[in-house]
């Protein structure tokens, strides 16, 4: 499904409507998921902060996406193209490392408001640190990438940021093994295989920039 609106188009992935009527249409549902959706209205907040300060620094955005696993944005390709000689200069690089980190500060300054409430904070600071990790599609993987271009050439610089995130995919995935065997919790398994098909995915559309959720 997609809105269309004077700045950007927004996609809403079916699923998710599905979901949200399901939500809404049973009382045992709300509660079951009640926590997801707390967590997804922090996950708007984050990427409405890269919009923002996306849009101060010129870019313009092209799609919205809405899903089950989060939101992303997509910026028009002139304006997002690490491959565009504009980006490898200290001012463009510097405004993508200002975009990407925008995120996780938005929900650190979240946490430090609601400190008191438990919910708010727990959920904030969740959002904040792991957004940070360096791993693909993650902020921290942009931001790294984005400080090693200061001195590292572009071909460079993604072989050494997709070493690092291999070895901390393969330690994640030995840690979420052993969650799962002794505290019987699958999350932290099926976000890292989420995390790998969004990198396929990645692949195949290579050409198209967007930052993930």
């Amino acid at each position: 499904m997609k809105i269309k609106t004077p700045l950007f188009d927004i996609k809403i992935d079916i699923i998710f409507l599905i979901v949200m009527f399901i939500f809404f249409l049973y009382s045992k549902v709300r509660v079951f998921l009640s926590s997801f959706f707390i967590c997804y209205l922090f996950i708007i907040f984050h990427e409405a902060a890269h919009m923002f300060v996306a849009t101060l620094c010129g870019k313009e955005i092209e799609t919205f996406n809405i899903g089950v696993f989060g939101v992303n944005i997509n910026f028009k390709r002139e304006h997002y193209n690490l491959e565009n000689e504009y980006t490898f200069d200290k001012r463009g690089l510097v405004q993508n490392i200002l975009i990407f980190i925008v995120g996780p500060i938005s929900n650190l300054i979240l946490a430090l408001i609601f400190k008191d409430v438990k919910i708010i904070y727990d959920i904030n600071m969740f959002l904040c640190i792991l957004n940070l990790v360096p791993i693909y599609p993650l902020d921290g993987y942009n931001i790294l990438k984005n400080l090693l271009l200061f001195k590292v050439n572009y071909s460079k610089t993604l072989n050494i940021i997709n070493i690092l995130n291999y070895i901390l995919l393969f330690i994640l995935f030995l840690y979420s093994i052993f969650i799962l065997i002794k505290l019987y919790n699958p999350s932290l398994i099926l976000f890292l295989i989420y995390l790998i098909i969004l990198k396929i995915s990645y692949r195949k559309n290579n050409n198209i920039a967007k930052y993930y959720n």
